[in-house]
C-alpha cells in the first residue's frame, strides 16, 4: 500500500529524548466548567460490559443508569507540531461528553479538529435508515488498493468497521511541502504485485473493552482514546486531552523546546481512581488484541496472558503499574519495536526509583548491552588522535560522511536511515561538514571518496550499529546496489494481504528513472551484528535474497514491522509493532534476524585491515 506521506514523514524523533506527559484534571471529575447530561434518547446506546473480569458479553440498554449519564465540558485544541509541518487550525473548540473515566468527542467536531492531517471536507456522513449505521466514504466510490475505503460506526453494536488504511487520511495536498519533496525525493512507486489478497475488513468491537459509540440527539460521540488511535496513531501524530485543552504533538517533541515545556506544565493530573485504572486497562487489551494480534494468539486476549500482573495494571500507585508496563514491554514482549516510551500523566518524579528492568537475554537488553561493547571496539580500534579530535562515533553521531580503507576495501558506516538535509553542512567551530539524509550521505561517500579510487574493489555497507529509521532510505541505498526495481514484500498481520511494493530509484539523483545507476564493477558486503535491526535488518535481508552482497558479521536482531505510537488513557505513550511488516521473498518472516554469510568475530569489526584479510581470503577460496 502507498501510504500518505505524514504517516512516515512525521514520526519518531529521539524516543530516549521525551518529556514525561501529564494532565490537569481527571477525566470522571466533574469540574467548574463540567455538567451532567442525559442522553435524549437512552435506549439508542447499548450499555458496554465490564470486561475487567473478561466476561466479553454485551449487557444491552434498559433504564438509565449512572453509566447512561455523561458530564459536559469544553475543551480547545492546541497544535505544539510546526506551522509548516500540518495545516492545523487554531483555537478549534470541542465538547467532550465524560462517562466514567471515557472522553468522548462529536465525530464531526474531532474531524474539524484534525482538519490539515485529514481533509475534513472529504469526510461526509452517509446514514443508515435508522441511523444506527454512520459511514464514511472519503474517496467516494474511487478504489485504493483494489477497494473503495470506508468507516462504519455503528452505535446499536459499539462497532467500528474499516476495509483500508487510507481511510485514515484522506488528504487533499495544496502542493509539494519542503516536508513531502525531501521525502518523496529521488524514487518513485511502481504498481504493487498482490501475491495473496486477504480479507480487507476489520471489525472492532468497543463493548468487549468497556467501550461504546454513543448517539444523542442526533449527534455521534466516539472514544477520544480510540479517534486517537485510529486517526493519530496511524498517522504518528498523538493527542493528549486535559480539562480544557487537547494538544497535538508527534513523539519525538524535544522536552527543552517551548512546545515540549508547555505539554508537560500543562497536562498534569494529580489523582486517579479505581475506574480510571480499568478503563486504561481496558484500552490497553483492546490495542493489544487487535492491533498487536493478541485476540488470534491466546484464549481470551491479552488480559490472559500469564506473563502479566492485572493487578499491577489496575494499581493506583503510579510507580506499581509503571514497573509492568516497563515489564511487559521489555521483557514480556521481547520486541524492540514495542516499547513503554514515556510516563503517565500522573507521575510526580521525573526519575521516579522503579524495581523493574529489562531482563538478560531479551533483544531490547542484547542490542544495549551490545552497542555498549561494539562502541568500545569501536574506540579501541579507532581511538581519537588527540583529546581535541573527535572519535568516529562522534562522526557517526553528527552525520559527518568519511570511508574506512585498507588496500581494495572500503567500509561505508551506516548508522541511521533519517530523513533530512541533503546537502553538507558546515558544523561550526570545526572543519567537519555534516549531510542529514542517509541516502544523500551515503551517495556523497560513493561519489567523493570511492569512485575516485580506482583501487577499490570491495565496499562494506556497516550496519552493526543501526537500529533502524525510515525504511524508504533503506531502499533507496538499496538502489546505489542494483539497477532492477526494488520489490519490498509486505504482509499484513490483521488482513492476511501479502504484496510486493515495487519502486524504482533514481540513485545517481539525474531525474532519469531508466538508466543505470548503480555503481559498478564492486563486490558487496553488508556488516550486520544483535544491534542491527528493523529498516537495518531489511537492507540485510534484500541484499542477502536478491544477491546483491555476502552478509558479514554476527546475526542480526531482526524487527521488520513498522511501529505505532500510542497514548494510553492515563498518558503513558507506548510504541507497538504495527500489523503491517516486511518478510523476506519467499514470504517468510525475519523476525528473528539475518544470518551471515561470512562471521567475523567482535574483537576484529571496525578494524578494516583485518576485515579485508577476511575478505580476500575466503574470495581465494572460492575462486579455488
Amino acid at each position: 500500500m502507498k501510504t500518505n506521506f505524514k504517516k512516515i514523514f512525521l514520526g519518531f524523533g529521539t524516543l530516549t529524548s521525551l518529556v514525561p506527559l501529564s494532565v490537569a484534571c481527571s477525566n470522571n471529575q466533574t469540574t467548574n466548567e463540567e455538567k451532567p447530561v442525559t442522553p435524549n434518547n437512552p435506549t439508542d446506546n447499548n450499555g458496554a460490559s465490564n470486561p475487567i473480569d473478561n466476561k466479553n458479553t454485551n449487557n444491552g440498554n434498559s433504564n438509565v443508569s449512572n453509566s447512561d449519564v455523561f458530564a459536559e465540558r469544553q475543551v480547545v485544541f492546541e497544535s505544539l507540531l510546526p506551522k509548516n509541518a500540518l495545516p492545523f487550525k487554531e483555537n478549534v473548540s470541542l465538547k467532550v461528553l465524560s462517562n466514567k473515566a471515557t472522553d468522548y468527542l462529536e465525530i464531526n467536531e474531532f474531524l474539524t479538529m484534525i482538519d490539515g492531517l485529514i481533509t475534513k471536507s472529504k469526510y461526509t456522513p452517509i446514514k443508515d435508515e435508522e441511523h444506527s449505521e454512520w459511514t464514511f466514504k472519503p474517496y467516494n466510490e474511487d478504489t485504493k488498493d483494489g477497494v473503495t475505503p470506508y468507516l462504519k460506526f455503528n452505535y446499536k453494536d459499539n462497532t467500528i468497521e474499516y476495509n483500508s488504511e487510507w481511510v485514515f487520511n484522506a488528504y487533499e495536498s495544496s502542493g509539494n511541502t519542503e516536508e513531502t519533496a525531501s521525502y518523496n525525493k529521488h524514487y518513485k512507486n511502481l504498481n504493487d504485485e498482490v501475491i495473496k489478497e486477504g480479507n480487507p475488513v476489520i471489525k472492532l468491537n468497543l463493548g468487549d473493552y468497556g467501550m461504546k459509540v454513543h448517539h444523542d440527539n442526533g449527534k455521534l460521540y466516539v472514544p477520544f482514546d480510540v479517534l486517537n488511535l485510529l486517526f493519530g496513531s496511524k498517522n504518528r501524530i498523538l493527542f493528549y486531552i486535559t480539562g480544557n485543552k487537547i494538544f497535538g504533538a508527534t513523539i519525538g517533541l524535544p522536552p527543552t523546546s517551548p512546545e515540549g515545556k508547555k505539554l508537560f506544565n500543562q497536562t498534569r493530573r494529580s489523582k486517579e481512581t479505581l475506574q480510571d485504572r480499568e478503563h486504561n486497562l481496558n484500552f490497553l487489551a483492546f490495542v493489544m488484541d487487535n492491533f498487536y494480534g493478541f485476540k488470534n494468539k491466546v484464549a481470551g486476549g491479552f488480559k490472559n496472558l500469564p506473563t502479566i500482573n492485572k493487578d499491577k495494571l489496575l494499581s493506583l500507585g503510579v510507580n506499581k503499574y509503571t514497573e509492568e508496563y516497563i515489564n511487559i514491554f521489555d521483557n514480556v514482549l521481547n520486541d524492540p519495536h514495542s516499547r513503554f516510551v514515556d510516563f503517565s500523566y500522573y507521575l510526580t518524579e521525573s526519575t521516579p526509583n522503579l524495581n523493574v528492568k529489562s531482563s538478560e537475554g531479551t533483544k531490547i537488553n542484547d542490542i544495549a548491552s551490545y552497542t555498549q561493547k561494539l562502541n568500545g571496539v569501536l574506540l579501541k580500534n579507532h581511538p581519537a588522535k588527540d583529546q581535541n579530535s573527535p572519535t568516529l562515533k562522534n562522526l557517526d553521531d553528527a552525520g559527518v560522511p568519511y570511508v574506512l580503507t585498507h588496500n581494495d576495501l572500503a567500509i561505508i558506516r551506516i548508522n541511521d536511515f533519517a530523513i533530512g538535509n541533503e546537502e553538507p553542512t558546515p558544523i561550526q567551530g570545526t572543519r567537519y561538514s555534516r549531510i542529514g539524509d542517509t541516502f544523500a550521505r551515503v551517495k556523497y561517500i560513493i561519489d567523493k571518496m570511492i569512485k575516485t579510487k580506482d583501487e577499490i574493489k570491495k565496499v562494506v555497507l556497516d550496519l552493526s550499529l543501526n537500529r533502524g529509521g525510515e525504511i524508504v532510505q533503506a531502499e533507496k541505498v538499496l538502489g546505489l546496489m542494483t539497477n532492477d526495481d526494488i520489490k519490498h514484500r509486505r504482509q499484513n498481520s490483521q488482513t492476511g494481504k501479502e504484496y510486493y511494493q515495487k519502486m524504482k530509484v533514481d540513485a545517481n539523483t539525474d531525474g532519469n528513472f531508466d538508466d543505470n545507476d548503480a555503481l559498478e564493477g564492486i563486490t558487496w558486503y553488508v556488516m550486520t551484528s544483535p544491534v542491527t535491526f528493523s529498516a537495518a535488518n531489511y537492507l540485510a535481508q534484500y541484499a542477502k535474497d536478491y544477491k546483491l552482497a555476502k552478509i558479514i558479521g554476527q546475526k542480526s536482531s531482526g524487527g521488520t514491522y513498522s511501529i505505532m505510537p500510542i497514548v494510553l488513557p492515563d498518558g503513558t505513550t507506548i510504541t507497538i509493532s504495527s500489523a503491517d511488516g516486511s518478510v523476506d521473498k519467499n514470504g517468510l518472516s525475519i523476525e528473528d534476524g539475518v544470518t551471515p554469510d561470512i562471521s567475523i568475530e567482535y574483537d576484529d569489526f571496525y578494524n578494516e585491515a583485518k576485515i579485508q584479510e577476511i575478505l580476500s581470503k575466503q574470495s581465494e577460496e572460492k575462486s579455488n
